[in-house]
């Protein structure tokens, strides 16, 4: 935190918005004296665009089911099952639906509604 005689400098400089939107080019003005200003050439996203390809990884991890929700299968079933009752180990078997927060990102994965 600074200090109070620097405050309202920092808060300046803290509230200052970014110019998104604009591409700035540095211009040597011919009337001044050779001073370099900001001149916006033109307007356009400065932002990445979004891919339209699905992500291929998850896409052989899940299945989609007709009503739209999301299948995969359950963690944890490589080793180590000995301990497990044989219920347990026959629950590992079956696909898992995933929960609505996570099909929500799934979805946006896989390019879905």
């Amino acid at each position: 935190m600074p200090t109070s005689r620097n405050w309202q400098r920092w808060n300046e400089s803290r509230c200052k918005k970014p110019e998104i939107g604009w591409r700035w080019f540095w211009q040597r003005r011919s009337d001044d004296d050779g001073i370099l200003e900001r001149i916006p050439i033109g307007k356009g996203p400065l932002v990445a665009r979004k891919t339209h390809k699905p992500h291929k990884g998850l896409q052989k991890r899940v299945k989609v089911t007709g009503t739209g929700k999301i299948k995969r299968h359950r963690a944890g079933k490589s080793h180590r099952m000995g301990p497990w009752s044989a219920a347990r180990v026959r629950r590992g078997r079956r696909a898992e639906v995933c929960p609505e927060c996570d099909a929500k990102v799934i979805k946006a994965l896989l390019g879905i509604g």
